[in-house]
């Protein structure tokens, strides 16, 4: 497994946090503890019973057993975990991503209970997690919106006037609460509203509109907040290569974005206003859509470290899980944190997922017969895999991630093809193989494409 590359401490202050307990598993679980081990915060592990061997649970300090396979019955289930923080004398909890992330409720029960939440403060999460509420917030204070709903509905007739207004083809999509593309529906005519109406049931109040964008493609905004107010914002991340509106493969900077700077800094501007709006505190993204003509929307704000926070970490030389810690230990943002971490070359992430592109991407679970990960120079890899691993059918695929840097993007396309070619990977389907056929597609390699839709790439 590789290690992070060597981050130089712009802060040598070690955040005010006792022992963390790490509430999550798999490669993100030793992501976050590579950090703490490194400014020498101990960690408490859980683990769920297909995980009892798993590479988290040797690397913590102490480790709890959760029992049960399920993620509802392990690591999502509140109770234990915050047992476990109290048996163990655990002072913070860190959720990583997935799973109780993005939570308000956990995050509540944790600040009652005088134990931190190394994440967004519950208020700042109720209200940025309500997607319909951030749209209605971000149209009030001038930041763009795709032409949709601003209100609640609940009848047919109230989503087919507005459906009919914006016209079709439009996204329903949760109201609150919701992420990695779940719940998504894609609607082409009436007949189709009125089914995934119907299907929706009791759930349409939670359901608004949104147009498709044609053409467009997903840019996020990496923003941090203190709790006094500060907010800054450390380059943008393209994450437009996805199937099942989830994120396969993603890029620092955007080719799109660094042509254009007026366009980057207006992205810019608007990211910071909205997140000021509601108050943000913590590691997130705020994230837009941009279509050729220039034009850019905001979709959402996420309250929580993204899977794909590594691609900022390469091209800024920054530790974003250590400035998580000092978030939540109430510490201020470096004033110059933007320029005492500048952009530089270029970085690209493919996600490695258990699962079969043949099959629409479907999982695969099975035993990991054999394994070599790459290295070298600006080769990094996050994951958990050993050889022999079971990769169980209860959690999300994802397996491992491969980050590269170049001193350009032609540099480091070249990098991640290599990297990724001299992946060995046996004994269950995954996605590196669909990952080198898009880097070798002649239109991502122009940078000319644009959003996918259920894993079928769109190149203009």
């Amino acid at each position: 497994m590789a290690a992070l590359l060597s981050i130089p401490q712009k802060n040598t202050d070690r955040p005010a946090i006792g022992k963390v307990l790490v509430a999550n598993r798999s490669e993100i679980a030793v992501r976050i503890m590579r950090t703490c081990q490194r400014i020498g915060i101990p960690t408490a592990a859980v683990y769920s019973d297909p995980d009892k061997d798993a590479p988290h649970v040797r690397m913590a300090s102490e480790a709890h057993p959760l029992g049960g396979c399920w993620a509802e019955e392990t690591y999502m289930d509140q109770d234990k975990l915050l047992a476990i923080a109290r048996r163990s004398g655990a002072t913070a909890i860190h959720p990583g991503y997935g799973f109780l992330s993005e939570d308000a409720g956990f995050a509540a029960v944790c600040e009652k209970k005088g134990i931190t939440f190394i994440g967004s403060p519950s208020h700042v999460m109720r209200l940025a997690g309500n997607k319909l509420g951030v749209r209605k917030l971000a149209a009030s204070i001038g930041v763009p919106v795709l032409p949709g709903s601003l209100d609640p509905m609940s009848t047919l007739e109230e989503f087919r006037q507005v459906c009919n207004r914006v016209g079709y083809p439009v996204y329903l999509k949760p109201a609150a609460y919701s992420g990695g593309g779940r719940g998504i529906r894609r609607v082409e005519n009436d007949a189709e509203l009125a089914a995934a109406l119907e299907r929706a049931g009791s759930d349409v109040t939670n359901l608004f509109v949104e147009k498709w964008a044609r053409e467009a493609k997903h840019i996020e905004l990496q923003i941090l907040g203190d709790v006094y107010g500060r907010v800054v914002a450390l380059g943008e991340r393209e994450c437009t290569i996805q199937r099942r509106n989830q994120k396969l493969i993603e890029e620092s900077p955007c080719a799109r974005l660094r042509e254009d700077e007026v366009l980057h800094l207006r992205m810019r501007e608007a990211a910071l206003r909205l997140a000021r709006a509601v108050d943000f505190v913590g590691t997130g993204t705020v994230e837009f859509l941009l279509d050729r003509k220039g034009n850019f929307y905001v979709i959402e704000i996420n309250c929580r470290l993204q899977v794909e926070h590594a691609v900022t970490e390469m091209v800024r030389n920054i530790d974003l899980v250590e400035q998580q810690l000092h978030i939540a230990a109430n510490s201020h943002l470096h004033m110059g944190l933007e320029a005492a971490y500048p952009a530089s070359g270029a970085a690209i992430e493919c996600r490695v997922y258990a699962e079969d592109p043949h099959r629409n991407f479907f999982p695969s679970i099975g035993r990991i017969a054999e394994l070599r990960e790459p290295s070298g120079e600006g080769i990094r890899v996050d994951s958990a895999l050993y050889p022999g691993m079971e990769v169980p059918p209860y959690y999300d695929s994802l397996l491992a991630k491969v980050i590269v840097r170049g001193k350009d993007r032609s540099q480091a396309l070249e990098k991640m093809s290599r990297a990724l070619g001299s992946f060995t990977l046996e004994g269950v389907k995954h996605t590196i193989p669909y990952s080198l056929g898009v880097l070798d597609d002649p239109s991502f390699v122009s940078g000319n494409y644009d959003y996918s839709v259920n894993g079928n790439i769109r190149f203009y």
